[in-house]
């Protein structure tokens, strides 16, 4: 009869245990989730207010030196707004982040005569990859839309940018 009621008790704690660990987590993932969301809020504060000093320059090259800075933090706010967003808080989908990343570059530009044409695969990359290729992809699409359409936005033109991934394990 001791050996019964030992072994239902060992089996009640070990069952509150299991609920205090999963109480935990859940608490962590909500924690993380408002952090997410708070880097994203405070970083889009950040792309609003670089819009409004944008808009009283006089200078072009001071625009467009804005316009790199905006472009920039929009693709760290991106990110954290993918993670906060889709609830995986350890990656990202590459293929949704490249298209928003390009459609907020091209509005920041203001540039209608740009199409994209994306065949990314469907991958999630970490948080400690995608923050620095998403600057990078950045870096080259708004050099493309700084240079491509420097005298004449209304130009139509085409270009191509290939990534290639290795998603084999390092």
């Amino acid at each position: 009869l001791f050996a019964i009621f030992y072994a239902r008790k060992i089996n009640y704690e070990d069952i509150q245990k299991r609920i205090q660990i999963d109480k935990y987590s859940h608490n962590n993932e909500l924690l993380l989730s408002e952090i997410h969301h708070r880097v994203k809020n405070n970083l889009n504060v950040i792309v609003s207010f670089v819009n409004l000093q944008k808009r009283k320059m006089k200078n072009d090259e001071s625009v467009i030196v804005l316009n790199d800075v905006q472009s920039r933090v929009m693709a760290m706010s991106l990110v954290h707004s993918n993670l906060y967003q889709f609830l995986d808080f350890d990656e990202v989908n590459l293929n949704k982040y490249v298209i928003e990343l390009s459609e907020n570059i091209a509005e920041t530009y203001e540039n209608p005569n740009v199409d994209f044409d994306f065949d990314i695969p469907d991958v999630h990359i970490n948080i400690d990859t995608i923050l620095p290729l998403g600057l990078i992809i950045n870096e080259s699409i708004t050099n493309s839309f700084k240079y491509s359409f420097k005298h004449d936005k209304s130009l139509v033109s085409a270009c191509a940018m290939v990534i290639f991934l290795n998603t084999a394990a390092a």
